[in-house]
């Protein structure tokens, strides 16, 4: 706010005040018309995703047993790759995301299922719990939290590596159940 005259009697002037917010307002407003009259913002920002996802540098993904959230054998030794290489290159940082596969899926069904079945032959009056549905909520959990633990057993074995826990980061965990789907932790810079 502009201040003029003398301590005992200022003279204040809102004028430039109330020009600069009429300004402000104006440039919004033609700004706001111009990208949603020419072009929509939500299309920018869908192209700008894209291009985010496509220029994404990702590693092969880390493999696996079906049913299983521990390090095996290749797996170790894929791990132990991706730790040196992060030991060697201190400014990187990853993003690890656990995948549950449809073969995980089946898995579980079938486990359902047998435990279902030997409840009821104990107990021929018991409902089975939890498998009204196969595609239920019961399996859809269980993939959660087997994706979500593949995730985190592969922060936990490159932090026992050397790597600094700051510099790993776990996304939420996925359920791809297409049929080329592995079950498998995804990782990416």
């Amino acid at each position: 706010l502009p201040v003029e005259g003398y301590l005992a009697k200022p003279e204040f002037s809102i004028s430039g005040v109330v020009n600069l917010a009429l300004t402000n307002a104006l440039k919004s407003a033609a700004m706001s018309y111009v990208s949603n009259a020419l072009q929509p913002l939500g299309t920018i920002l869908l192209v700008r995703d894209l291009i985010n996802k496509a220029t994404e540098v990702r590693f092969q993904p880390l493999e696996f047993t079906p049913g299983s959230g521990e390090l095996e054998g290749p797996g170790i030794e894929y791990a132990d790759k991706i730790a040196t290489l992060l030991n060697d290159r201190q400014e990187l940082k990853l993003t690890l995301c656990g995948v549950s596969s449809g073969v995980d899926k089946t898995l579980f069904e079938q486990r359902l299922k047998a435990e279902a079945k030997a409840r009821q032959d104990k107990n021929k009056k018991a409902k089975p719990a939890g498998v009204e549905s196969p595609d239920g909520a019961v399996v859809k959990t269980q993939l959660l939290g087997l994706a979500e633990k593949r995730g985190v057993v592969v922060k936990a074995y490159l932090i026992e590596k050397g790597v600094a826990e700051v510099r790993l980061f776990n996304c939420r965990p996925m359920i791809d159940l297409e049929k080329e789907g592995k079950a498998r932790v995804d990782i990416s810079l």
